[in-house]
């Protein structure tokens, strides 16, 4: 009777463990369902970060040109 008092808590723990080692069985199943759409998705950002910097250099260099032009004709 003794022994088995000692054995519940270890049967419970391990029962615990079983159903953690389960739920981390679907979540690494899950990450790795989602990893090709993050990929696609950090992709995507890459390419419109890269955009948004083209766009900004652009307006930047049109801003010194005009600002340049403006000083030139001493246009306030």
């Amino acid at each position: 009777m003794r022994q088995s008092m000692r054995l519940e808590p270890l049967q419970a723990s391990l029962a615990r463990l079983g159903g953690i080692d389960r739920e981390l069985a679907d979540l690494d199943a899950t990450l790795w369902q989602l990893k090709p759409q993050l990929e696609d998705d950090r992709q995507r950002a890459e390419r419109q970060m890269a955009d948004v910097d083209a766009e900004l250099a652009r307006h930047q260099r049109e801003f010194q040109q005009r600002k340049a032009t403006t000083l030139k004709h001493g246009i306030s």
